[in-house]
């Protein structure tokens, strides 16, 4: 059955929020008063982005998603003042935002944009506002964009509009363009929005799509309605296609994993038969993979048997990794590092992956060892993420050491993002150092993120440096940062 959400009353969590910012604060010899003020500076930092006229509008709408989350007079009149930008992107944004930011002129302001804009999808963005501000005045017109806009992609737009409304009285408007919109993104998009309705009415339709269309990214859109749903009659459905082994061997592993994450096991007896009786190797691969999505603790021995079986290394591996999902994994992390060595890139990369799903800090060397050997991009680039699964001081070491041996722009980018979700003191470090040290401002970037997410107050001082960058980029992000860890947004690990 679909989980039941509680939500708690927001002024008892902010409370809560608060406690434990000054808790962590007090932990780490950070007052919260220079908590407050370096939240002062960042914000301010932000402002002075989005009122720049002179900045690229990508950049003043990435502003505009960092005060999408904070509250506060200036905030609001910095969204009213960029209803009015050039660029469409930043006025999408600042609609967006204004529709969770009610106050005094805002339902105006956006009136006369609705008025004014020539834009479809600004209109379509300003209803949906306006609609979360004041429900039932824009819900009619939506319905009718829906049923008779002239582009695919709006009619879309006002389809999944209704989805995040939670909008009963749109049902009717988007039972008719599941039906009967020509376009297969806007069915799609219809659908979707009924699964979050929870109108099980359409739940058998949706269903029955799934099992007749042929087009693959129509069926993943209709394998996440039925996830959606969570039912019972939606995971009887989800079961029947896993079962169809005449179809794409990506739309049942997708089947088995919506309901691995419903928590629906009952399939696992017949992946269990499938791994024992068939012949045909897919099949017999789908149903180790599948063990693992659906985490069928009954099936260790068999993916045991699988993964120590004769030599059929794509089965040995996906054992491998269900085994890893299984928290079995340390009993055989020794063993993967033989695959680390294989012939065959995607075999390599598959291990290396695996045994960061494990985290098994004896693997470290081989780990290392991996980086230095292969030069494949996909080969060092799983190794850098197993490495950043791994919270210790040596994976640390491993990961700064990586860092100087590989000039790609890319890989160091994924060292960086790396040690930040390693969120240990010396992982805090080699990002300082990292950022200390180069001047390409992507990678002083993605060193900011990870302090950020480090969840370590004492990073606050680092940041509200770079507020003060004379690159907008850095000040943006590092602001971002500063509001991330003064309002505990990030856990460590």
């Amino acid at each position: 059955m679909r989980n039941s959400k509680r939500r708690r009353p927001r002024v008892v969590w902010q409370s809560a929020r608060f406690i434990l910012i000054c808790v962590c604060a007090w932990s780490c010899g950070v007052s919260r008063q220079e908590v407050q003020l370096a939240e002062k500076d960042a914000l301010n930092t932000v402002l002075s982005l989005v009122h720049n006229d002179e900045l690229d509008g990508a950049l003043v709408a990435e502003a505009v998603s960092v005060l999408g989350g904070l509250d506060g007079a200036d905030v609001r009149s910095a969204f009213l003042a960029l209803l009015g930008h050039p660029d469409e992107i930043v006025v999408l944004r600042a609609v967006e935002a204004l529709g969770k930011h009610d106050g005094p002129g805002v339902v105006d302001s956006l009136g006369g944009v609705f008025e004014k804009t020539e834009s479809a999808f600004v209109k379509v963005e300003v209803a949906t506002a306006l609609e979360r501000l004041n429900a039932g005045t824009m819900a009619p017109w939506l319905a009718e964009t829906l049923g008779n806009g002239q582009m695919a992609m709006v009619r879309s737009k006002a389809a999944a509009a209704f989805g995040q409304l939670e909008n009963p009285s749109a049902v009717q408007a988007l039972r008719r363009a599941f039906g009967e919109d020509p376009d297969p993104v806007v069915r799609s998009s219809a659908a979707l929005a009924l699964a979050r309705l929870a109108d099980l009415q359409s739940l058998p339709v949706i269903a029955d799509t799934l099992l007749k269309t042929r087009q693959l990214s129509t069926s993943l859109v209709m394998v996440e309605a039925l996830e959606e749903f969570g039912t019972a009659a939606a995971i009887d459905h989800l079961e029947t296609v896993a079962k169809q082994t005449s179809w794409q061997h990506s739309l049942r592993i997708r089947c088995l994993e919506a309901l691995g994450g419903l928590s629906a096991r009952k399939i696992g007896v017949y992946l269990k038969e499938q791994l024992l009786e068939e012949e045909h190797p897919m099949n017999r691969l789908l149903a180790v993979d599948g063990l693992g999505w659906i985490q069928d603790s009954t099936a260790v021995e068999l993916l045991r048997s699988a993964f120590f079986g004769p030599g059929n290394q794509p089965l040995r591996l996906s054992a491998a990794w269900s085994l890893a999902r299984l928290g079995r994994g340390f009993e055989i992390s020794e063993e993967l590092e033989d695959d680390l060595k294989g012939k065959h890139i995607p075999f390599r990369r598959r291990a290396a992956e695996i045994l960061g799903i494990i985290a098994d800090e004896r693997r470290i060397p081989a780990l290392r060892d991996a980086f230095s050997e292969n030069r494949e991009f996909s080969v060092r680039l799983a190794v850098v993420q197993a490495l950043g699964k791994i919270r210790s001081a040596d994976s640390v070491e491993a990961l700064a050491w990586a860092f100087h041996q590989d000039a790609s722009l890319e890989v160091r980018e994924s060292i960086i993002d790396a040690l930040g979700r390693i969120a240990l003191a010396e992982a805090n470090e080699a990002l300082n150092d990292i950022l200390a040290g180069n001047e390409e401002a992507v990678l002083q970037a993605a060193a900011l993120r990870g302090l950020a997410r480090s969840g370590d107050l004492q990073q606050l001082e680092t940041l509200r440096e770079y507020i003060e960058n004379a690159e907008p980029g850095l000040r943006l992000e590092a602001a971002r940062g500063i509001f991330a860890l003064a309002r505990g947004e990030n856990t460590p690990g």
